[in-house]
C-alpha cells in the first residue's frame, strides 16, 4: 500500500508600504497567496486605509491551506504644513514684501517661489500661497495688500498785518 503526502509550499507574499499626506487615503496591495487576512479583520488582496499617524498594517496570504508568515505594510503620514503670510498695507506706488512661513516650498498666484516676494499693487490686492512639505501641500493661505491712497493736503494762506498772529489750517490727512 503506497500513502502520497504532498507538501505545499508556504506562500512568501509581499505588500506595499506607502507614504501620504495626513488626511489621504491609500489603497494596501498584498500579493503572492491565494486569500488575505489584514490585522484590520478585512480580507482580499487590497484595503484601503486612512490613518491620521504613521501607522503599521500587518497581513497573513494563504495558499492551499498554508498560511505566510505576516508581512507588515507601514503607512508613513507625512503632516500638512500650516503655511502664514503677512497682509502689509503700503501707500500708492510703494512695493510690499510678503513674507510665507511654515513650509519648505512655496508657490504664490503670482507663479513666484520662496518664502518672500515683492509685489506693488496699484489698487489693494490679495495674493495666494501654497506650501509644500515632504511633497505634502498646505491649504491656500491668503495674503491681502491694502493700497492706500496718498492724501491730498490743503492748507490756508490767510492774509495778516505785521505783527498780528495767524492760523495756519491743514486738511486732507490724519496727522500732519
Amino acid at each position: 500500500k503506497t500513502s502520497t503526502v504532498t507538501v505545499n509550499p508556504i506562500p512568501v507574499i509581499s505588500v506595499n508600504s506607502p507614504t501620504i499626506c495626513s488626511g489621504n487615503s491609500v489603497t494596501l496591495t498584498a500579493t503572492g497567496a491565494t486569500t488575505y487576512t489584514w490585522s484590520t479583520g478585512e480580507t482580499g488582496n487590497t484595503i484601503s486605509v486612512s490613518p491620521t499617524t504613521t501607522t503599521s498594517y500587518t497581513v497573513v496570504g494563504t495558499t492551499n491551506t498554508c498560511p505566510s508568515l505576516p508581512k507588515t505594510s507601514t503607512v508613513t503620514v507625512n503632516p500638512t504644513p500650516v503655511v502664514s503670510v503677512n497682509s502689509p498695507s503700503i501707500c500708492i506706488g510703494n512695493s510690499a514684501t510678503l513674507t510665507a512661513t511654515g513650509a519648505a516650498t512655496y508657490l504664490w498666484s503670482t507663479g513666484e517661489t520662496g518664502n518672500t516676494i515683492s509685489v506693488s499693487p496699484t489698487a489693494t490686492t490679495t495674493y495666494t500661497v501654497i506650501g509644500t512639505t515632504n511633497t505634502c501641500p498646505s491649504l491656500p493661505k491668503t495674503s491681502t495688500v491694502t493700497v492706500n491712497s496718498i492724501p491730498v493736503v490743503n492748507v490756508n494762506s490767510p492774509t495778516i498785518c505785521s505783527g498780528n498772529a495767524a492760523i495756519l489750517t491743514a486738511t486732507g490727512a490724519t496727522t500732519y
